[in-house]
Parts: structure tokens; sequence; C-alpha cells
């Protein structure tokens, strides 16, 4: 399931990168991996770097939200709370 999300994250990004160089945006050129990445293995200045572009109006910060809030279901031991989580999601 997490190699689904990080593809999916990263179609998005390859969409809106495509669209916003046309219109002279290079905001998304060279952040795939920025992306891809556990946020907990980012050093303090890559993290910084990301935050600020994930706070931006992006769809790809939106896909990676989403992604990142899936992610939370491995951390459940119980499968009633996973499943709620899920139906919340």
């Amino acid at each position: 399931m997490a190699q689904h999300l990080g593809q999916a994250v990263d179609e998005v990004r390859r969409k809106e990168n495509k669209a916003l160089q046309a219109a002279g945006d290079d905001r998304l050129k060279g952040t795939r991996y920025d992306w891809l990445r556990n946020p907990a293995s980012k050093d303090t200045d890559d993290r910084r770097a990301f935050d600020a572009l994930r706070q931006g109006e992006l769809k790809t910060a939106r896909a990676w939200a989403l992604k990142e809030t899936v992610m939370d279901l491995y951390t459940y031991v119980y499968e009633g709370p996973a499943r709620k989580h899920f139906h919340w999601w």
C-alpha cells in the first residue's frame, strides 16, 4: 500500500510540475525525493525547506498530506481503532 501511495504522490507531482514549469514556476523542480522520503529521516535544513514547500497551495502537498494520514494506519496495533481511522479518512 505504501508503494502505491508514493507512486500516486509522484504522479501528482509530475503533472503539477509540468503545469507550473509551463507557467515559469520551478518550485517543484528537483523535489521528487523530498516528497517520497520519510519526514523523520530529513535533517533540519531539508525539513525547513520542505515545510515551506508543503505549506503552499500545491496539489502535491495535498496528496502528500493524504498519504501521511493513511500511513498512520500502520501505527495501530488493534483492528478496531485502525478501522475507525480508515473510515474517518
